[in-house]
């Protein structure tokens, strides 16, 4: 959602005196031009209404907070974290803009961007979230629990800690060429902005390894135990029959009760960021090893991206439907019970 824009149109001869006004949204009659234009306008109206998705989201479970909800606050931190992310991105993506804008008739490099902290952060608080909830509803000793959380999340905020120091030992590369260009014609060229910056995967080795070492290392193990404790329990190896949600009180309002309703939706969570941070990712920083040495590193941040949107339609939705539900079938204490535990 971040990763690219349009910039303007250039001079193909270098001559300023005949080359259109650089402008983030210049018109231009190639069909180049246009779709590309368009494709920013969508990409803008994408943030909008995941912005507005969000807020909408959690003035809705700041609502259900009124009375006690077990699964609002999980659901809250990841709804409010990857409000923040898009924030912090979109404000990230407007200063690389700007400054490419001023640089670029200068003939000066331009400002790539860094996602990497922020990305890695978020996605850090999302998944600590949900480990919390793995540990408090999969071990039932409470010493046990207290102990496994203690050194889960000490690993957790040293593994962050270990990160921010490296990211200052070691500081990606901001002044890069950031621009391809995609169409041309005689005298005028597209160029397109790329505002994530290249690393060399060499240099990025010891902050791989300790991100998947000490952050990521203690959720897999905790989900892991989760998965077989469910087996255990339930006699199938489902994923989906993980508890990551709370429904101790929903015993008595089967039918209404959508307390449980996003028990997958957390466990797709779960699951997409292991195909993206163990298969996906890790597949392009080898490719980028045996090819040129360098990798763009966007999928962390398109990770809680997709995830903040996930968890926002899977709550709105939900919440839409079970309001929906209790209108028609009328007022009573189950009912208003119900709605705070989606």
């Amino acid at each position: 959602m971040h990763t690219v824009d349009v910039i303007g149109i250039g001079c193909g001869n270098g001559n300023s005196s005949n080359c259109p006004k650089l402008h983030l949204r210049m018109a231009t009659t190639s069909g180049i031009g246009d779709t590309m234009f368009i494709f920013d306008l969508f990409q803008s109206g994408l943030i909008f209404s995941a912005l507005i998705a969000g807020l909408l989201s959690i003035c809705h479970v700041i609502y259900c907070r009124a009375i006690i909800c077990r699964n609002s606050s999980l659901v809250l931190v990841l709804i409010f974290t990857g409000f923040c992310h898009m924030m912090v991105c979109v404000y990230l993506l407007q200063v690389s803009e700007h400054s490419a804008m001023l640089e670029v008739p200068r003939g000066g490099h331009q400002n790539c961007t860094d996602y990497y902290l922020p990305a890695t952060l978020a996605n850090t608080i999302s998944l600590t979230a949900i480990l919390h909830n793995l540990i408090r509803l999969n071990i039932k000793s409470t010493i046990s629990a207290a102990l496994v959380w203690t050194v889960s999340v000490g690993s957790i905020i040293s593994g962050l800690l270990c990160i921010m120091r490296l990211h200052e030992f070691f500081p990606p590369i901001m002044q890069q060429d950031t621009f391809v260009t995609i169409g041309s014609t005689n005298e005028t060229h597209l160029d397109i902005f790329w505002s994530v910056c290249k690393k060399e995967v060499s240099v990025e080795k010891v902050r791989m390894f300790a991100e998947y070492g000490l952050i990521y290392a203690p959720v897999v193990i905790v989900v892991i135990f989760a998965w077989y404790k469910s087996y255990k329990r339930n006699k199938d190896l489902s994923l989906l029959k993980i508890r990551i949600s709370d429904t101790t009180d929903c015993q008595d309002c089967a039918h209404f009760c959508a307390c449980s309703k996003l028990g997958p939706s957390f466990v797709a969570i779960l699951a997409y960021s292991a195909v993206i941070l163990f298969i996906a990712r890790p597949a392009m920083i080898i490719y980028a090893h045996a090819t040129t040495g360098y990798f763009r590193d966007i999928l962390p941040s398109l990770l809680h991206t997709v995830m903040y949107c996930f968890i926002c339609s899977e709550y709105l939705s939900k919440a839409f439907k079970l309001q929906t539900r209790i209108t028609i079938a009328g007022t009573n204490n189950c009912s208003k019970k119900s709605i705070l535990h989606v």
